[in-house]
C-alpha cells in the first residue's frame, strides 16, 4: 500500500485489519517479510509530518517506508484521485 499523503491512521488501520484477518505463523518467509517490511509506503511532504509519521510508526511496531519528498501525484500535476 502506497499513500502519497501518508495519513498514517489509515496505515496503521489497514495493519491491523490484514493483522487480525491472517493468521501470520502461516505466512511463508517471503510473505511475513514483505508484510513486515515492504507492505506499506509513503511519502510525506512536510518535515515535521514526516517526523511524527515515523514516530507513529515506530509506536505501532510498522516497518513502514515512509520518505519525505514530493509524492509522484504533486510532480505529474494531479491533486485528487
Amino acid at each position: 500500500m502506497t499513500r502519497p499523503a501518508v495519513l498514517f491512521g489509515f496505515m496503521i488501520a489497514a495493519n491491523r485489519y490484514v493483522n487480525a484477518h491472517n493468521d501470520m505463523y502461516a505466512l511463508s518467509d517471503r510473505q511475513a517479510d514483505f508484510q513486515q517490511n515492504k507492505a506499506f509506503n509513503g511519502v510525506e511532504l512536510v518535515h515535521e509530518t514526516h517526523r511524527l509519521a515515523l514516530m507513529n510508526a515506530y509506536l505501532h511496531n510498522m516497518n513502514a517506508n515512509i520518505t519525505l519528498g514530493i509524492p509522484r501525484t504533486k510532480r505529474q500535476g494531479i491533486e485528487r484521485f
